[in-house]
């Protein structure tokens, strides 16, 4: 008789998909599936990169792990509420499957789309079932940050409601780190019921040969201090203070280089700026690398940068932080205090400035570029805190010892 408990797990993108999200969800549902859990999985048929295409030829179970995938209703979106549509549509997807699974133990879901959510927390009233949320972000507080309109406020009070109890009735809300947990304790969620399981690095590893690193030679990277992007640039993301003091010390540097990496829609935004400034033989835009790339485009570091606006602070932390820190990469972080700030302090990994802190991030750059070899020390530590707290095995024994 098999006495295996079925966990069933929720997210919009999950298998096969590049998106670093997704892999941290492969990770978790594989380790429990090799440690006695039944795992059935539940997500969409297009990919996050590019979601006016089905990827046709998907094998119907990942590492013996069964997929259900859900067509989009719309197959092309153009526009915010066309995604809107397909967001929604995918969600009330998994109500249904959830409300018909079979004898299940525990739904596992993350935060993407929001509305699973809402549904997750419906399903499992109405089953009796507990739920998991593993909090990559926090609704509708990230709504309420990127669209601060008057229709926004208006059913904000609602959404807050709704969301909160949601999270609340939650078995246990894994959270990125502790300012994150503070946020989920004001939207009702007892601390007991808060696990902090931050993200990890994804993609491989290893230490790249600049004579053999094609980016080295395309872009001539000979002797310079460069400072790496590598990621979404979203909603959440603040680049501007970054530029500006870039712009600043350009004056007087002649090594500094800016390489990003990303695919973002906002990618053009960036390279009107930058083109239409003294940055234009400075910064570097490229596409964001396959996983197997990311060995070569990170290699090239001496600083990682990451940036956050203020009014995101507990609502997210991006990934790219551990991508950096897995591989000794000292970190430059512009935004308020946050999860991020707070991992570089606790590491003595990186430097953390306020938003549009011009002066103050100009003197770190034209204090560090002449003398990079000052950052080696923070690079180290952030690997060995990393390896020691942070790491995929460190987060996946967590999630096991949880589940």
């Amino acid at each position: 008789m098999n006495t295996k408990p079925n966990i069933y797990f929720a997210e919009q993108y999950f298998y096969p998909e590049d998106w670093s999200g997704a892999q941290l969800s492969r990770d978790i549902v594989n380790h429990l599936n090799q440690n006695g859990y039944n795992i059935n999985v539940i997500c969409s048929s297009v990919s996050y990169q590019n979601s006016s295409t089905i990827i046709s030829g998907r094998p119907p179970s990942f590492k013996g792990i069964p997929i259900k995938r859900v067509n989009p209703i719309i197959f092309k979106p153009r526009n915010y509420f066309h995604r809107l549509f397909n967001d929604i549509y995918f969600s009330l997807s998994v109500l249904i499957y959830f409300l018909s699974s079979n004898k299940p133990s525990l739904f596992l879901i993350q935060t993407n789309p929001p509305f699973l959510i809402l549904v997750t927390a419906l399903a499992a009233s109405l089953r009796n079932i507990p739920y998991k949320i593993i909090a990559m972000d926090l609704y509708p507080e990230v709504f309420n940050a990127t669209f601060n309109n008057r229709w926004t406020k208006i059913i904000q009070p609602l959404t807050q409601i709704i969301f909160n109890a949601s999270y609340s009735r939650a078995q246990t809300v894994y959270s990125l780190g502790p300012y994150m947990s503070k946020r989920l304790m004001i939207k009702g969620v007892k601390s007991t019921n808060i696990d902090i399981i931050s993200n990890w690095s994804t993609g491989p590893i290893e230490d790249i040969d600049p004579e053999k690193n094609p980016f080295v030679q395309k872009y001539k990277l000979y002797g310079t201090f460069n400072i790496v992007y590598s990621g979404n640039i979203g909603n959440s993301h603040e680049l501007e203070s970054f530029l500006e003091a870039v712009e600043y010390v350009s004056l007087s540097l002649s090594n500094i280089k800016v390489l990003i990496f990303t695919n973002s829609t906002k990618a053009d935004q960036i390279k009107v700026r930058v083109n239409n400034s003294k940055l234009h033989n400075i910064v570097y835009i490229m596409p964001l690398v396959q996983m197997e790339m990311l060995p070569k485009s990170l290699s090239l570091s001496t600083l990682g940068l990451v940036s956050l606006k203020q009014s995101f602070s507990g609502l997210v932390v991006p990934s790219k932080l551990f991508g950096y820190m897995s591989r000794g990469i000292p970190v430059l972080y512009i935004g308020p205090p946050s999860d991020i700030s707070y991992y570089l302090e606790q590491a003595e990994a990186g430097f953390s400035f306020q938003n549009y802190n011009i002066s103050k991030i100009s003197e770190f750059l034209l204090y560090y570029a002449r003398q990079p070899e000052k950052l080696v020390k923070y690079g180290q530590n952030g690997k060995n805190y990393y390896n020691k707290y942070l790491a995929k095995d460190v987060a996946l024994q967590k999630y096991l010892n949880s589940i």
